[in-house]
């Protein structure tokens, strides 16, 4: 089985079927449910009806986590491709549940696999703009988007920023190598980290606080089979205000069955740039440097199996090897 952030929620099918049939016009007896492979975070399931296809998804965390994804869907779906929310059950057997419309289309992992040059230009071409969009988006500081007293979204600073003005995601990498994931690492990789972060910081100073995704692997990025049309981007959980280094990191991530076609690369950068979005000349190995918080999250969790299923030390290594290899 996969290693998770969460474990799997298993709902009374029954009970689901009694909930959709009451918020949506197919019988009871009709719907039919499937497992949805993609997130480690959270659970979803396909249901289908005569004229209903829609994603019930478990939202870790509760009402208030639901609450949070339906402003962030909100205002994030007048920027780029989101799905639409059909309905919110906050307490549904104990779980929160969003439901919202199956959108069809290929992961862009999928894509990056089975496609051709011709595809892979054409789904960098259609994400560019998008993803510049976005990180268009301006916030009045770093850390995670989150619901104010009004019910409002905004910032919520991160702790390990109080009274620091270091670039937020890498104070976090130097802050996770003195402790769980630096005893993982060893005395020697953790020590060649910190010294290539030192080293190379100055590659993610730039602009304010813009609005990440947080989570852009290719799994969470659906295109039209072609590559043409950037269909959604999903799971928003991890969305904050902060670097767009982050998003690119991620995507541009070289994970244990590969990295990104360079065809994509190249045809991503050239879109993103030509829509407003800023990249400087050593842009991939900035976005490598800042990819380095996500290593150290996998590595910091107390069970290691996601990081070890993500190759997340090997990950780090390479990168600490980039690094040491650029003047």
């Amino acid at each position: 089985m996969s290693a998770r952030r969460n474990p799997l929620v298993e709902l009374d099918p029954a009970l689901l079927a009694e909930l959709l049939a009451g918020r949506f016009a197919a019988p009871a007896a009709e719907w039919r449910l499937s497992p949805l492979a993609g997130g480690k975070a959270n659970t979803a399931l396909r249901a289908r009806a005569p004229g209903h296809d829609l994603v019930v998804r478990v939202v870790a965390g509760g009402p208030s986590a639901l609450s949070r994804e339906a402003a962030v869907l909100a205002e994030a779906g007048s920027l780029v491709p989101v799905p639409s929310l059909l309905a919110r059950e906050p307490t549904h057997a104990g779980h929160a549940l969003s439901i919202q419309p199956f959108v069809p289309g290929q992961q862009l992992g999928e894509l990056w696999r089975r496609g051709d040059e011709a595809a892979w230009r054409a789904a960098g071409e259609a994400l560019g703009p998008a993803l510049a969009a976005l990180h268009a988006r301006t916030w009045p500081r770093s850390g995670w988007l989150a619901l104010d007293a009004e019910g409002a979204l905004g910032v919520e600073p991160w702790d390990h920023l109080e009274g620091s003005e270091e670039d937020p995601l890498l104070a976090y990498v130097g802050q996770a190598l003195r402790g769980r994931a630096g005893e993982r690492l060893g005395p020697e990789w953790r020590a060649r980290c910190l010294e290539q972060v030192e080293r190379h910081r100055a590659l993610t100073q730039g602009s304010a606080a813009r609005w990440i995704h947080g989570d852009l692997n290719p799994t969470n990025v659906l295109m039209s089979p072609e590559g043409r049309e950037l269909r959604a981007l999903l799971d928003w959980e991890w969305s904050h205000a902060g670097t767009p280094l982050s998003d690119l990191g991620n995507l541009c991530r070289r994970r244990p069955g590969g990295g990104p076609p360079e065809p994509f690369v190249d045809a991503f950068a050239q879109a993103y740039r030509a829509a407003g979005g800023e990249l400087h000349e050593r842009w991939r190995l900035a976005a490598r440097l800042v990819d380095l918080s996500s290593q150290v999250e996998f590595l910091s969790r107390e069970d290691g199996a996601l990081a070890r299923e993500l190759g997340a030390a090997e990950i780090l290594r390479e990168t600490v090897l980039a690094l040491e290899e650029e003047p």
